[in-house]
């Protein structure tokens, strides 16, 4: 299905208006997706899927020359396969935390399996970088009732994010650079990029620069 720029406009602010929501009344400590107007003029750039053996280190280097911070929301199971990538990026100064262990959705699981994808990654993420974290993303962004009233009984945060420029398409830099200028990053952003192609890369090797000479800081979730 195919939806007009004003469908796409008016469903965007419909998920903005349940997400603030959320932030602000129905779970105020377990769910985030804009950063507090209290942290000034910053913006948090967040990379999922990882820690991918091929582009996880490359980002880092990019990340370091440009002296930027960043989350890095890991799959556990891909934690467990390369765990000396998952301890470089919090030697680096980057803070670290889950993604489920298997990637699977969140509206999927039964609350006992979800309690098992949440707590696996978090152990697994603690024996590789020696960091505890609750903070975690749900793959695909996706949420149900359910899920929602499961972390209101525990220590997790679901941390969401308010711009996604779709670089899991990749189909370019070029492309993923016209949709971030179409739709420019703002103070209190959580951006949603992977760390899993090269396109991601090229993209902040561009942007990077641009955002701190706009004034920009960088905001990083730690545990």
């Amino acid at each position: 299905m195919v939806f007009s720029q004003a469908k796409l406009m008016a469903l965007s602010r419909v998920r903005g208006w349940t997400k603030g929501f959320l932030q602000n009344r129905y779970a105020a400590d377990h769910f985030l997706w804009r950063l507090p107007a209290t942290e000034g003029s910053v913006i948090s750039l967040t990379f999922d899927d990882g820690p991918d053996p091929q582009y996880t280190l490359p980002l880092l280097e990019i990340l370091a020359v440009h002296d930027v911070k960043a989350t890095f929301f890991m799959i556990g199971e891909m934690v467990d396969r390369h765990p000396d990538i998952a301890a470089q990026i919090v030697r680096e100064g980057h803070a670290v935390a889950g993604h489920t262990y298997t990637h699977r959705e969140l509206p999927s699981l039964s609350e006992p399996e979800l309690n098992e994808e949440l707590d696996k990654t978090r152990l697994a993420i603690q024996r590789a970088t020696g960091i505890d974290s609750f903070d975690f993303r749900p793959p695909r962004g996706r949420m149900s009732a359910a899920s929602l009233g499961y972390l209101k009984k525990t220590d997790y945060r679901l941390i969401h994010w308010s711009k996604t420029y779709s670089d899991y398409l990749k189909d370019g830099a070029d492309k993923l650079i016209e949709r971030i200028n179409s739709n420019p990053m703002v103070a209190g952003d959580v951006i949603l990029f992977h760390d899993n192609n090269s396109h991601s890369l090229e993209a902040m090797e561009r942007i990077l620069p641009q955002l701190k000479q706009q004034g920009l800081g960088f905001y990083h979730f730690s545990a």
